[in-house]
């Protein structure tokens, strides 16, 4: 597999994944991601994002990590642009930065 296709064949993975749900379920993706990862050719973005939307998935990206520093990045350049096109496309949501975690509740363990 190239790699390329490694973010499209996980989506199609979990679009796979979702359709085990209940017809009652509600069906939405998380991919928890730095966004570094190669970029697929345009069609097999638009195959995906007409399958998510005849499916009525939402896809919803976290992204987790620092952004791009040109020092220090080896020319990994997370693609956020193409991420909050595929969210948005689903209705979904792309958050740039990782909520905090609460200290609140100390009663719930945190797994980092």
């Amino acid at each position: 597999m190239s790699p390329e296709a490694g973010p499209i064949a996980i989506m199609r993975n979990t679009l796979l994944a979702l359709q085990l749900l209940p017809c009652n379920a509600s069906a939405g993706a998380v991919v928890i991601t730095d966004g570094v990862f190669a970029l697929p050719d345009a069609s097999a973005v638009d195959s995906l994002l007409a399958q998510f939307r005849a499916s009525t998935v939402c896809c919803s990206f976290i992204k987790v990590g620092s952004g791009f520093h040109a020092h220090c990045s080896l020319a990994y350049v997370p693609h956020c642009d193409l991420m909050q096109f595929i969210a948005m496309a689903s209705s979904g949501a792309y958050l740039a930065n990782a909520p905090p975690v609460s200290k609140k509740f100390p009663h719930m363990t945190r797994h980092i």
